[in-house]
């Protein structure tokens, strides 16, 4: 699945803004592979405990169209939230939609693909939904604020390189 290479890629584009710090990625790697995981394993039989998901097996359902699914509703939720203030560049929504229609092509049509979808999106939804209020919204917007530490200037003091606070070095 292209959906790794493809978060890498926008995570060095986002992060070569300094709007997309360590603690952020974390969050955003986890909740795309999350998702992608919730909607395989329910695609083949829910032979383990789901993360997020708490919808019932669909083992008729493309695994690779839920994975592929997954990937893109998290990707796109995370990368046009309210958080990002309008920082993040066109060419991550590009770079996330031309990796979604390429692979979604290649895998044709059919009842098995179009249930993979469905679950690739619930299992997403469930992902975003659970991690809606966790305080990474605020997070970020304060990492994208200009940061002066408590007695700046003083021997002793550590001052960002970036303006950033301290847990973005």
């Amino acid at each position: 699945m292209a959906w790794n290479n493809t978060l890498l890629t926008v995570i060095q584009q986002t992060s070569a803004l300094l709007t997309d710090g360590p603690p952020e990625v974390a969050r955003e790697i986890a909740m795309v592979d999350g998702a992608m995981y919730d909607a395989v394993n329910a695609a083949t039989g829910e032979k383990y405990k789901p993360y997020a998901y708490t919808g019932k097996a669909v083992p008729s359902a493309s695994a690779d169209a839920a994975a592929l699914q997954a990937g893109y509703a998290v990707m796109t939720s995370i990368f046009t939230g309210s958080a990002w203030n309008g920082t993040v560049p066109a060419s991550v929504l590009t770079d996330i939609t031309d990796t979604y229609s390429t692979a979604r092509a290649a895998l044709g049509t059919g009842p098995a693909m179009r249930k993979g979808l469905i679950l690739g999106n619930a299992a997403a939804h469930a992902m975003i939904a659970l991690r809606a209020n966790d305080g990474s919204a605020a997070a970020i917007a304060n990492g994208l604020t200009t940061y002066n530490p408590p007695g700046a200037g003083n021997p002793g003091v550590y001052v960002p390189p970036t303006s950033r606070p301290a847990m973005f070095p």
